[in-house]
């Protein structure tokens, strides 16, 4: 089955650990857990050479035993690369870097279940909003604290301000030095 088409089967919780922190609990189901195993033990059986065995008809009882705990493992990862991407969509979480996933090795019959630590944008208060003055304040007292120098500071929305299009130029100052 591809993440496509398990991607509306999937079930998935998301809740806030922090201000740029979100948790997102995804299980997969058993059924999927059920055709990745079967895929991924029907291409063990074609490329594995097992003594006492003509090549690619070793069962997969043997396979098992051989295998078990290394197949898992691959599956949990696939998996995870599978349906990780679904499951943030549906639960409308956008990282801003890479998930730190945490799970457990998926086993047949079962569904598989995994967390996923995201870190997302933080939320900003409305412009002009008592806590966007209050920073402003804050801010102007630190930096006349530390360079000595006082300040009118103007903050504005995340975005607004353009970045610089071109590549940072030298500035010489040519004014005559004071003795």
């Amino acid at each position: 089955m591809s993440a496509e088409a398990g991607a509306d089967d999937l079930h998935v919780e998301s809740r806030e650990a922090g201000p740029i922190t979100r948790w997102v609990e995804v299980a997969v189901p058993a059924s999927q857990v059920a055709s990745a195993f079967e895929r991924a033990y029907r291409g063990l059986a074609k490329s594995s050479r097992v003594r006492g065995f003509r090549p690619g008809k070793a069962p997969r009882s043997v396979l098992q035993k051989m295998y078990g705990p290394a197949v898992a493992e691959d599956l949990e990862r696939e998996l995870v690369g599978e349906t990780l991407a679904a499951a943030l969509q549906k639960s409308g979480v956008e990282p801003v870097c890479q998930p730190q996933v945490e799970s457990e090795p998926p086993s047949e019959g079962s569904p598989f279940v995994y967390r996923a630590r995201v870190e997302v944008k933080p939320e900003f208060a409305q412009a002009g909003d008592a806590a966007w003055s209050r920073a402003a304040r804050d801010l102007e007292h630190h930096i006349k604290s530390y360079v000595r120098v006082t300040t009118q500071v103007k903050l504005v929305a995340p975005g607004v301000i353009e970045r610089s299009a071109g590549k940072a130029k030298r500035v010489i100052d040519t004014r005559p030095k004071a003795s």
